[in-house]
């Protein structure tokens, strides 16, 4: 959750800072992906005096404001229960479209989840063996059974945090029609995404079998960590559409208050009454804690 000497990689958002970051040996970072939307549209043109970010209640200083530089890594994560596969297929032939919204630099791995979750292919920068993997080795499994959503994006967050420490975002999207059984408390999931600073997003298909409707458990797991699960018309055009908001999202960096390690914490953000009338009122998306790193500031 926090990051140290991160600088090469770090820009500052528009009119936030007059002169690049310059991160000191010692001081840690907690780091917030914030994404802000006027109806489906990014808002861009943001600073990060545009921003109010509150860590357990208190109002905390913006010390850098990041928009798309950083590099991302992407788990996608497709479920493949029995009523899954027409909505994949759709998804597979969107594939080649979606990718190329994503940077030189960013990096994507293929799981799929049932009973079980299985790796398709790890993290790789070449997108040609990403869509590969997808077209072929997504749509090769067997389509069967019912699907553990919550243990998928656990084990998901846990493979991208074992890098360790670093500047590269990190998010989990998730290819589902949002049942499933349930394994696991939400908050095992949610504690995992918020160690390995991880976003969980959806995107919910419509299947034969029934149409989503309600609150999902999941639900709960992407919006405490920064983002929802969206409800697509269009498997194809929602897949597109996905990659494009994961990677026009900003980042925040605050300094780590004094913490206990392993302490949860609590996160608030929000526009300014400025920014907010100027963008139209949006919605802001962040992540709503975190876990308070080993080595961190102390009391």
């Amino acid at each position: 959750m926090t990051l140290r000497r991160f600088a090469p990689l770090i820009f500052v958002c528009v009119g936030s800072l007059a002169q690049e970051p310059v991160f000191k040996t010692g001081v840690n970072l907690v780091r917030v992906d914030v994404e802000v939307l006027s109806g489906r549209d990014s808002v861009r043109e943001l600073s990060a005096q545009d921003f109010v970010v509150r860590d357990q209640g208190k109002t905390v200083h913006i010390t850098h404001c990041a928009r798309e530089e950083a590099p991302l890594d992407l788990m996608l994560l497709f479920d493949i229960s029995g009523s899954m596969k027409p909505a994949v297929t759709a998804v597979a032939q969107g594939s080649r479209r979606a990718l190329s919204v994503l940077r030189p630099g960013d990096r994507v791995a293929v799981s799929v989840v049932h009973g079980e979750v299985r790796r398709i292919s790890e993290l790789t920068g070449d997108l040609r063996d990403v869509e590969a993997a997808i077209r072929f080795g997504v749509l090769a499994q067997r389509f069967v059974g019912a699907t553990h959503l919550q243990e998928g994006i656990l084990i998901a967050s846990v493979h991208l945090s074992a890098a360790g420490r670093s500047e590269r975002r990190r998010a989990v999207l998730l290819i589902t029609d949002n049942e499933g059984d349930r394994t696991m408390d939400d908050e095992e999931a949610i504690d995992a995404a918020w160690k390995a600073d991880t976003v969980v997003c959806g995107l919910v298909v419509k299947t034969g079998q029934r149409t989503p409707r309600g609150k999902k458990p999941v639900d709960k797991i992407a919006e405490k960590t920064g983002c929802e699960m969206m409800l697509a018309d269009s498997p194809e055009e929602g897949f597109v559409d996905m990659i494009r908001r994961l990677r026009s999202r900003y980042v925040l960096y605050y300094p780590l208050p004094a913490t206990k390690p392993g302490e949860r914490r609590d996160v608030e953000v929000e526009l300014s009454r400025e920014a907010r009338s100027r963008a139209g009122n949006p919605r802001v998306f962040a992540r709503k804690g975190y876990i308070a790193p080993d080595g961190g500031a102390s009391n």
